[in-house]
């Protein structure tokens, strides 16, 4: 009878562990499923980034207005092949690590450092006009647009595109001459 007793006891014991194991198994397939979604999920959006990264790589080195990143010490970091033809550069290698100042008019340095300073501090400049001094030396015309970059809420530099205006201010200038020649 003891005997009988502790048996039942050790398989009662036993039916118990088991159920407990089935319903830990039960839960661990459950978890295991939704990591596994979870994981589908993830490669899906990683791949949807990996590819929306390479259609903004694109579309800024097929742009013909020129792009450029310049580092939160005031070096280039990235241009594009419109920004390289608008300085007459031939190559980024020319320009990348350089400071943002060998494209600056003397006259106008002080306002790029300030504009560099403004967008370093968080505030971007949705548009304006600029002058730029080309590689040959010669000074032409932009229109611009310049934002911050930040990383995990850290600016990191600033970024932005340049759409070539020197024939237009020319025309500009051509025309106040004339004005003033009329009067």
């Amino acid at each position: 009878r003891v005997w009988f007793a502790v048996t039942v006891a050790a398989i009662s014991v036993a039916v118990g562990i088991l159920a407990l194991i089935a319903f830990y198994v039960h839960r661990l397939r459950i978890a295991n499923r939704r990591l596994e979604e979870d994981i589908t999920e993830r490669k899906r959006a990683e791949e949807t980034l990996r590819e929306s990264e390479r259609r903004t790589k694109e579309i800024i080195a097929n742009s013909t207005a020129g792009y450029f990143f310049i580092d939160q010490d005031g070096h280039f970091r990235e241009v594009n092949d419109a920004w390289l033809r608008m300085h007459r550069f031939s190559s980024a290698d020319e320009v990348i690590g350089q400071h943002f100042s060998i494209s600056q008019v003397d006259e106008d340095l002080e306002k790029a450092r300030k504009n560099v300073a403004k967008l370093m501090s968080g505030d971007p400049i949705p548009e304006g006009e600029f002058s730029r001094r080309c590689r040959d030396g010669t000074i032409e015309y932009h229109f611009f647009s310049a934002n911050p970059v930040t990383v995990e809420g850290k600016i990191v530099g600033l970024e932005g595109f340049l759409l070539y205006i020197t024939e237009r201010k020319r025309a500009e200038e051509e025309i106040r001459n004339y004005a003033r020649s009329e009067e």
